[in-house]
């Protein structure tokens, strides 16, 4: 059996430590992620996210197997749960990484909408002619 000293010894970050500290990186991900979602900027290899999320809940789980401060379980705790619903929502994301299908410059495939007053429009119809094509993002 090894001793507590022995052990801490081995591993020097204390159980306390480790709660806060697994909260302080579960919010800082969280913080990079938004920013990149705002400059829709998300990286096409999330490996980095998902590998600080998994230290998040094993340094949670340390937290609280050790004999840590009731302070330190408690943000172990919201930092296990921050990173449980971020493998949660990332496993329902319907969100693909691939690339977009048309890029800067080249021609946009054809597709057909209602204007604003109802009548259906054919992209190809304005092919020859400049105009100016707006999507908006429904907020609802």
């Amino acid at each position: 059996m090894v001793s507590d000293q022995i052990l801490c010894d081995y591993i020097p970050m204390t159980s306390t430590f480790a709660g806060f500290f697994a909260l302080f990186v579960a919010v800082a991900a969280l913080a990079v992620w938004f920013q990149k979602v705002k400059q829709v900027n998300i990286p096409a290899n999330r490996i980095v996210f998902h590998s600080l999320m998994a230290i998040v809940i094993l340094a949670g789980i340390y937290t609280w197997v050790g004999d840590a401060h009731w302070a330190a379980n408690t943000a172990a705790t919201l930092a296990i749960i921050v990173a449980c619903l971020w493998f949660m929502l990332r496993a329902q994301s319907s969100q693909s990484s691939a690339g977009p299908v048309v890029t800067v410059g080249e021609k946009i495939l054809d597709f057909s909408a209602a204007d604003e007053d109802g009548n259906t429009v054919e992209l190809s119809s304005m092919y020859g002619n400049p105009f100016l094509l707006k999507f908006f993002r429904g907020h609802w």
